[in-house]
């Protein structure tokens, strides 16, 4: 589907449809997708299938093209038949066995009408025909109709069914004339702009401003990107033939189309499509017992039958189709459902998950503390163990010095006489450890006992017995 330029919203919705009309293969379905593109809703169920004779899509409403098929087979008036060319019955639009399909259209209205967010509307050539009927279904749903009405090339036009259909030039001239005259019996007043096919290959942009301004649609603030839309859809590629007016081209089919093209994009008043208008009344009375014939003939009921049976088949295969994707679409809503419990309990997972590692990063940046100070006591402990050393290196530098030879140090204070004389103090003090000589200690346990031995009280006590000993032994030397 073509990119849509969004119209603005109204304030008050009106409740309105915008519907193209025209004969087939005179540009309607280009129309359509360009009203599309300008911001009419045409309703989501399209008719956009590729074909050869319609590369673009067909662009018809599909509820309203399968109703219009099946009133049309019903009056035997299939449009593309001989039948087709013959007037309808008078007051045909009121027959109780078309009250289905009244029902039927006015449901798709009316819905689509409130489900629309800008103006909606529809296109199928086959709505020209009808327009008696659709005239009630508006007047029943409180709809405001406008028409647009496209024109083309009438031997352009019989061109492509011949082509398509294998349509003479006489019958496909006749349609296009009974078609373009219905729009002015039915809708004469409402019709509100006529666009000619052959303009939009000329010059688009001017052609889509004059079409909006008559369709009451507001040209978008973005005009290059309604130009960039514009060239996507108006493309030459997708044009397939022109027409020129030869002399074989009926007077009236001549007269008429050009009185259209001169008047475009307005309407030509009445009193200018009048005298053709009752010419043709004229013959259509002429015709009238004649449709009626074509219409009860066997061969024709037949094919009717038949043509009822396919659209019955087509309905069934369309309704099958239309489940399966139902059902394909409640599989593809529960997995959908599915993934979003699966992604919510991954995000739950994820948060905590996330919540572990950010606590885990806290016990470790905890234990990078703890770490950072068992090195600091480690390298205080370290450097303790240093200062120890050293200290104990001096001292046992200073007790080398002092006392080289500790174990006859030892014995020398152990068994000197001061130390002998003051046994019995000692031990009449308790000091039984200070009495007797330990087992032979290491040579620095020996200095060191040797030394608290000189620093101690009972060395102290007799150091001047010691003092009178060694001036007697000075004496005795002179």
């Amino acid at each position: 589907m073509s990119a849509m330029i969004p119209a603005p919203a109204p304030s008050d919705r009106p409740r309105r449809a915008i519907v193209v009309l025209g004969m087939h293969r005179s540009g309607t379905s280009l129309l359509a997708s360009l009203l599309q593109a300008l911001g009419v809703d045409l309703g989501p169920d399209l008719l956009l299938d590729r074909v050869p004779d319609n590369e673009a899509g067909y662009w018809e409403h599909r509820g309203i093209a399968e109703a219009h098929e099946e009133i049309l087979a019903l009056l035997g008036r299939t449009w593309y038949r001989p039948e087709g060319l013959a007037p309808l019955p008078d007051g045909w639009w009121r027959l109780p066995e078309l009250r289905p399909f009244r029902r039927r259209l006015a449901d798709i209205v009316t819905a689509e009408t409130v489900a629309s967010v800008g103006p909606w509307g529809f296109k199928d050539p086959r709505t020209v025909r009808l327009l008696p009927l659709w005239r009630e279904i508006f007047a029943d749903t409180g709809i405001e109709p406008t028409y647009v009405l496209a024109i083309r090339n009438p031997e352009a036009v019989a061109k492509s069914l011949a082509k398509r259909d294998g349509m003479t030039p006489a019958a496909a001239q006749l349609l296009w004339l009974e078609h373009t005259l219905d729009a002015f019996r039915h809708a004469g007043d409402r019709i509100a702009a006529i666009v000619d096919y052959d303009a939009w290959f000329a010059d688009p942009v001017p052609v889509a401003r004059q079409t909006m301004a008559r369709l009451g649609l507001a040209w978008p603030a973005d005009a290059a990107a309604l130009e960039a839309v514009l060239a996507r859809i108006v493309r030459p590629d997708l044009r397939h033939g022109s027409g020129t007016l030869p002399a074989r081209l009926m007077p009236e089919v001549r007269e008429l189309y050009d009185l259209l093209r001169a008047a475009a994009p307005d309407v030509p008043a009445a009193a200018a499509v009048a005298p053709l208008v009752a010419r043709m009344d004229g013959a259509r009375r002429l015709l009238g017992a004649w449709g009626e014939h074509l219409a009860q003939h066997p061969r024709h009921l037949a094919e009717v039958a038949g043509l009822r049976q396919e659209i019955e088949q087509e309905r069934a295969g369309r309704a099958a189709d239309r489940a399966a994707a139902a059902a394909a679409a409640e599989g593809e809503r529960r997995r959908a459902d599915a993934h979003a419990r699966d992604h919510a309990e991954l995000q739950a997972l994820y948060a905590a998950l996330d919540g572990r590692r950010i606590g885990a990063e806290a016990e470790i940046a905890a234990l990078h503390q703890r770490i950072a100070a068992l090195d600091a006591a480690h390298a205080a402990a370290v450097a303790e163990q240093g200062r120890l050393a050293w200290d104990l290196d001096a001292t046992q530098r200073v007790l080398d010095q002092v006392m080289p030879d500790p174990a006859a140090a030892l014995d020398q204070i152990w068994n000197s006489t001061s130390l002998r004389l003051a046994r019995p103090l000692q031990r009449l003090l308790g000091g039984r450890a200070a009495v007797e000589r330990p087992p032979t200690p290491t040579a620095e346990d020996q200095a060191r006992l040797a030394v608290a031995l000189q620093q101690g009280f009972f060395w102290n006590l007799t150091g001047p017995l010691r003092a009178a000993a060694r001036l007697v032994r000075g004496r005795r030397t002179r």
